[in-house]
């Protein structure tokens, strides 16, 4: 048990399991608000169409772009509150080992 304790405090596994789940949560919260906000917002500019439900057809293939367009807003969106969470509180200027 020692040894594995030791692993636990070199490796930094207890600040990337807080990461983890840190992240976890800002990812829920930005796909929800990127579902409950912005999702509706382009649709009405679009509309009345759902930003998951865009679509285009080619032939016999239909395209659903909206989905991968949702999943990449809030993508950047994910990155940027964790981007401006890291700089509040410093954590880009902790020294690293």
């Amino acid at each position: 048990m020692e040894g594995f304790m030791e692993f636990v405090r070199k490796q930094g596994v207890v600040g990337m399991a807080v990461g983890l789940a840190v992240g976890a949560a800002v990812a829920a919260f930005v796909d929800d608000l990127v579902e409950g906000i912005v999702s509706p917002i382009i649709g009405a500019v679009l509309g009345d169409v759902g930003l998951s439900e865009l679509s285009t057809t080619v032939g016999d293939v239909t395209m659903n772009y909206g989905k991968a367009l949702a999943s990449f807003i809030a993508f950047l969106s994910t990155a940027l509150v964790v981007y401006m969470l890291v700089k509040m509180i410093g954590a880009d200027k902790w020294d690293v080992e």
